[in-house]
């Protein structure tokens, strides 16, 4: 899913994750949410969207918070690879 260009969610065989970081990821774990994995080359990889609760996809105005919140995860600068 995407905000304009930036790309805050992924649909996955009927499941919505939202883009996270270490602080959010903790509001979706307390909850009994995983990350988003994939298999690549034989390795399970994870990548930084965590399934949203459904007592939020239930809610819409709590769902939109949680989006807008992805949202501005997704619009922040990235942090950039230290340099060796």
């Amino acid at each position: 899913l995407y905000a304009g260009e930036k790309f805050f969610g992924i649909l996955d065989e009927g499941r919505l994750f939202f883009k996270t970081d270490a602080a959010s990821a903790a509001d979706y774990t307390a909850r009994g949410m995983g990350a988003f994995t994939y298999e690549s080359k034989g390795k399970l990889m994870t990548m930084s969207y965590h399934e949203v609760p459904p007592a939020v996809l239930e809610n819409a105005p709590e769902l939109t918070a949680w989006a807008q919140r992805a949202i501005q995860l997704a619009a922040a600068k990235p942090k950039q690879a230290k340099k060796k």
